[in-house]
């Protein structure tokens, strides 16, 4: 809850007008760090200090995926068209084409691919 006290108001002034929040998810970036990511109707973000600092616009998203990570966790793998399409799989730029979270539940992993696919075609 601090990490979304603390951006909150950052969050507010990067939607866009009639930009309306769908799903607001915590996930472990790193070592003793939060993150959040934002699904809106229009497009999925990374947010950190109340700053997108990631974001796919749905109509680039390709496909979400859910994995396991080694210490139980969930792996959620948000996947854009251009990641799949112009990069070999090898590639080290194709992942920069790709939003990868680690989550402590499925649940909020199947939640987040939820919130996203209901715009994929």
């Amino acid at each position: 809850m601090k990490t979304l006290a603390k951006c909150q108001a950052g969050i507010r002034a990067s939607l866009e007008p009639a930009e309306e929040p769908l799903c607001l998810a915590q996930y472990l970036p790193g070592v003793g760090a939060y993150g959040l990511l934002l699904v809106t109707n229009r497009r999925t973000a990374e947010v950190k200090g109340g700053q997108f600092v990631r974001q796919l616009r749905h109509d680039e998203v390709a496909e979400t995926k859910l994995g396991k990570m080694p210490n139980g966790n969930t792996l959620v793998t948000i996947e854009s068209t251009a990641a799949k399409l112009d990069y070999r799989q090898n590639d080290p730029k194709r992942f920069e084409k790709i939003i990868f979270l680690e989550v402590a539940t499925p649940r909020i992993g199947n939640a987040i691919c939820a919130a996203i696919n209901q715009f994929l075609n």
